[in-house]
């Protein structure tokens, strides 16, 4: 009897396995670069309107973080890229918590350490001047006054100017006094009024470090207290070892 022809092509060979993707485990930020890389992303950011950032401006801001960090392994440009959106995510998660708050309304402290510089970055109109940004750079225009010219002239009783008597002239004077002494004024409620307000926003700032003080210690005190738990329980797990160990030491003598 003859063995049957198999065509060898016919055979179908079982698929190859997938071969899943390697993950490698997520980079470890440490503080002082993540506030590194806030600062350089902010100034890029800003630099461009607030604009996407290419590649090559990933790559700009990982090399802003390396200098600032020398001590710290170099991070890739893609890590950076990732790094911003997460800290963007939580922040974006931070701020719905804020606005949800009813305790307080108005007022929100958060526990995110970086939740404070974040706020700054996105709530900074870096484009746009403040009305008194614009007054303080506003420049002050002097008109040079020529007395040689017709309009000064001398009598032997009065001086006159375009024809009047020079007591018109005082009067344009303490016309021009009033205006400046009005304008001082101005420029001093000015002042006061941004003296309370950076009064009162470091007022705020105290109080807020004050309070994440208070969380740190309550969170310190709790973990404390939670080591201590589980250090209570695992002495007494092993007094009971112990003891059983002694009893039945105990029954295998007396038996």
């Amino acid at each position: 009897m003859s063995a049957p022809n198999i065509n060898p092509n016919s055979i179908s060979l079982p698929p190859p396995p997938s071969q899943t993707p390697r993950k490698f485990p997520s980079p470890c930020w440490a503080h002082d670069e993540t506030l590194a890389l806030i600062d350089s992303y902010r100034d890029k950011w800003y630099s461009l309107r607030r604009g996407h950032l290419r590649s090559t401006d990933w790559e700009s801001v990982a090399s802003s973080v390396a200098s600032l960090c020398p001590s710290t392994p170099p991070k890739s440009s893609a890590q950076c890229r990732h790094k911003i959106e997460k800290l963007r995510k939580r922040y974006r998660t931070e701020k719905q918590r804020s606005l949800s708050s009813s305790s307080y309304p108005g007022l929100f402290f958060s526990s995110w350490l970086f939740y404070d510089k974040m706020d700054f970055m996105e709530s900074l109109e870096s484009n746009s001047q403040s009305p008194i940004t614009q007054i303080l750079k506003k420049p002050l225009k002097f008109e040079p006054v020529d007395l040689k010219t017709p309009e000064f002239q001398k009598t032997p009783n009065f001086e006159t100017v375009r024809g009047n008597p020079i007591f018109e002239s005082k009067k344009m004077k303490t016309k021009k006094m009033s205006n400046v002494e009005y304008d001082d004024d101005a420029m001093g409620m000015m002042v006061r009024s941004i003296k309370m307000i950076g009064e009162g926003y470091a007022k705020m700032e105290g109080m807020k470090m004050e309070m994440v003080r208070e969380m740190e210690r309550v969170r310190l005190e709790m973990e404390l207290r939670r080591s201590q738990l589980i250090l209570e329980s695992q002495h007494q797990i092993f007094d009971a070892f112990l003891m059983g160990f002694l009893d039945s030491k105990k029954r295998k003598k007396t038996s």
